[in-house]
């Protein structure tokens, strides 16, 4: 369980899609609140897919049901 743990951990910090998503969903909140021009938040669908790429790799390192018995 902590070695998959630590497997998943190291997914999440070297996995470029999932960097640039949420560099890019941070952008857009920075500069829509920075500039007080909410078209950058078009930007922010970054975050939609940071959060799905996330999903994607924890359910490659879930363990089964079986591993816990």
């Amino acid at each position: 369980m902590t070695q998959r743990l630590l497997q998943f951990a190291q997914a999440v910090t070297e996995d470029r899609q999932l960097q640039v998503a949420v560099g890019l969903a941070v952008a857009s909140l920075w500069l829509a609140l920075a500039l007080a021009d909410l078209r950058f938040l078009v930007l922010l669908a970054a975050g939609g897919i940071a959060v799905h790429r996330f999903r994607q790799l924890e359910r490659e390192f879930v363990p089964d049901d079986d591993d816990l018995l």
